[in-house]
C-alpha cells in the first residue's frame, strides 16, 4: 500500500450506498439518501462528496448532499479533519424542518449551475497547463448532472481514489505527530518538514501563475490548504489547487493586475493572508520547537503542550498569524519567497512543472 493510500484511509470514513446502475453514468444524478448495507463501498470527500471505484475507474460524485445527511455523517466521524463540515452540520441544525437548506447563500451540499461552467472551464484550463508541464493531471471534469431546476453536481475521474487526499490532511497528521515528538525528534524531521513546506509554497506560486496566465481568479478564501490535493506520481507527490467552483474567467489583464497587487502587498507585509503564509505555521513551531523552545514561554497558552503545540496554538487562537512570524524569521520568510518565485517560474516552460515534485521520503520521515 502507498504512503498515500495509508493516509487517505486514516482520515476519511467508508460506508456503502446503493447504486442504481452498473456503470457510472447509470446511477446519475445520485443523491446520498444514507447507509446501505448490502450497497457498494465509498469514501467521502469533505461533506457533500462521495468516492467510488467502478470498473476499474475512481470517480468523484460532488454536490450528492442537499438534505445534508453525509454531512452529519462525516462532521460526526472521528476521522473528520475539516471545521468547515462541522460549520456545515450546525447550519443544519438551524434549519431543521427546512425542506431547502442553504449553506453561505446558495443551495446545500449541491451546486449550482454558474458553479459548474466555473469548474468545466478552470479544470480544462489547468489541466492543458499541467500537461504542458510535464504533469499528470489529479481529476478530470467528467459531466455536470442536473438535480432539480436550481440544483447540479459535479462528477470527476480520479487516478486513484487517494489523489483526493488534501494538503490540509496531512498537515493535521504532521502537527499531531510533531506535538508528541521529542526536541530531538523534531530536530531530525526538520529538514524534511522545510523542504515539504517549501514545495507546498512553490505550488502555490505554480498555481497562481497559471490561473492567472489564464484569466482565471479563484476567491481569497479557496486558498485555504484543504483545496489542494497530495497527488502520486511516481515514487514523489504534486500538490495541485483543486475545488474550481467559484473560479470565475475573467480575462488575463485583470487577472494578472489583480494578483500582481497581491504580491506587492504581501512583500510590503500588508497581506497577512498571503495564500503561501498558511504554509509558514507549521516549519515555523518546528524551527522554535527545536532551536528556540524558551520563547514559547511567555505565549498565553495551554503550558502543558509542548512547544510545538504552543505556537500552534498560539496562532489557532488568533486566527492567523497576527504578525507575520512569532520571531525573528526574516531569512525564513525570504526562503519562501524564493520558492514562491521558483514555482511561479516552472509554470512558464515545457516539463518544468516536475521540478516541484516531492519525494515520498521526506512525507516518511515526518510522519515515521
Amino acid at each position: 500500500m502507498t504512503l498515500a493510500r495509508e493516509l487517505f484511509e486514516q482520515v476519511r470514513t467508508p460506508g456503502r450506498v446503493k447504486l442504481n446502475g452498473m456503470f457510472i453514468r447509470d446511477c446519475l444524478p445520485f443523491v446520498y439518501t444514507g447507509e446501505s448495507e448490502d450497497g457498494e463501498p465509498y469514501h467521502n470527500s469533505g461533506g457533500r462528496s462521495v468516492l467510488l471505484e467502478r470498473h476499474g475507474g475512481a470517480y468523484k460524485l460532488s454536490g450528492v448532499d442537499p438534505q445534508g445527511h453525509l454531512t452529519r455523517r462525516v462532521a460526526d466521524s472521528p476521522k473528520n479533519m475539516f471545521s468547515d463540515v462541522e460549520l456545515a452540520r450546525e447550519r443544519l441544525v438551524e434549519q431543521e424542518g427546512f425542506k431547502n437548506k442553504r449553506f453561505n447563500g446558495k443551495p446545500f451540499g449541491v451546486f449550482t449551475f454558474e458553479n459548474t461552467e466555473n469548474a468545466k472551464r478552470a479544470f480544462s484550463e489547468l489541466n492543458e497547463a499541467y500537461r504542458y508541464g510535464g504533469l499528470e493531471t489529479p481529476c478530470e471534469f467528467v459531466s455536470s448532472p442536473k438535480i432539480d431546476d436550481e440544483s447540479y453536481q459535479i462528477v470527476f475521474k480520479l487516478p486513484q481514489l487517494e489523489s483526493d487526499l488534501r494538503v490540509y490532511e496531512f498537515m493535521r497528521l504532521a502537527e499531531a505527530r510533531l506535538g508528541r515528538a521529542s526536541r530531538d525528534e523534531i530536530s531530525d524531521k526538520l529538514p524534511a518538514i522545510k523542504r515539504i513546506f517549501g514545495r507546498f509554497a512553490a505550488w502555490t506560486g505554480y498555481t497562481m501563475f497559471v490561473l492567472a496566465s489564464r484569466g482565471l481568479t479563484p476567491t481569497e478564501s479557496s486558498w485555504a490548504p484543504q483545496n489542494f490535493v497530495l497527488h502520486r506520481i511516481g515514487d514523489s507527490y504534486g500538490a495541485y489547487r483543486v475545488d474550481h467552483t467559484s473560479t470565475r474567467y475573467e480575462g488575463q489583464d485583470n487577472v494578472v493586475a489583480s494578483m500582481t497587487e497581491l504580491v506587492k502587498d504581501a512583500i510590503d507585509q500588508k497581506a497577512a493572508e498571503f495564500p503561501f503564509y498558511q504554509f509558514t505555521f507549521i516549519p515555523e513551531a518546528a524551527i522554535i520547537a527545536a532551536e528556540h523552545p524558551e520563547m514559547t514561554d511567555s505565549l498565553h497558552v495551554d503550558k502543558s503542550l509542548s512547544p510545538f503545540q504552543r505556537v500552534i496554538a498560539y496562532y489557532a487562537n488568533n486566527y492567523g498569524k497576527p504578525t507575520l512570524s512569532l520571531g525573528n524569521m526574516r531569512t525564513f520568510m525570504q526562503t519562501y519567497w524564493n520558492v514562491f518565485q521558483l514555482g511561479m517560474q516552472c509554470a512558464t516552460g515545457p516539463r518544468q512543472g516536475t521540478e516541484l515534485l516531492i519525494p515520498e521520503e521526506y512525507f516518511r520521515k515526518v510522519l515515521e
